[in-house]
């Protein structure tokens, strides 16, 4: 389990408003794919939700739920993952 507190966003206003924000959170982002991808063979997938710990038995918002592949995904100035979102990540 990796923790990140709430909705996570890293955005190219973000960028220019709060440079050192957005490097440490595209720094976070970035380990914790790195993580993933390292711990996953071809054809496995993994799973990312947030929440907060308290909310862990409330409904995803499902409307949100999206995949991520490994393999094409390149980390550029926007990410974001949202409360109560599910992303797959596969390899």
């Amino acid at each position: 389990m990796y923790g990140i507190s709430g909705s996570f966003t890293i955005s190219k206003e973000m960028r220019e408003q709060n440079p050192l924000s957005f490097e440490i959170g595209r720094k976070c982002i970035g380990l914790l794919l790195s993580h993933m991808n390292d711990h996953m063979e071809e054809g496995e997938s993994m799973e990312i939700y947030s929440c907060w710990d308290s909310e862990l038995e409330m409904n995803r918002n499902t409307e949100l739920d999206s995949t991520l592949h490994l393999p094409d995904f390149q980390l550029g100035d926007i990410f974001e993952l949202a409360d109560k979102q599910l992303i797959r990540v596969t390899k």
